[in-house]
């Protein structure tokens, strides 16, 4: 006898937080480190889904950020020189 599929209906979350194009990166962070979720559905102003949001997303802006000019940043020479 085969396996029983199960229908993603079967263990889909029903209430899930969504949030709106206007919500703030750190609002989302805060949402999805408290709620141990990996992304959250973003919606319109009449709740239709219109995109997604998750911890990708967040790292890449994270990572992809500008150097403050306070920042120090080591040159090639320096961290590839040797003594």
């Amino acid at each position: 006898m085969g396996k029983e599929q199960v229908r993603v209906a079967d263990v889909m979350i029903v209430d899930a937080i969504a949030v709106s194009r206007d919500a703030t990166l750190e609002e989302v962070d805060i949402i999805i480190r408290s709620t141990f979720v990996t992304g959250l559905p973003v919606v319109d102003s009449e709740g239709r889904l219109v995109g997604v949001i998750g911890n990708a997303q967040l790292a890449a802006h994270r990572f992809a950020r500008p150097v403050e000019s306070s920042e120090h940043v080591p040159s090639k020479s320096a961290s590839a020189s040797t003594t």
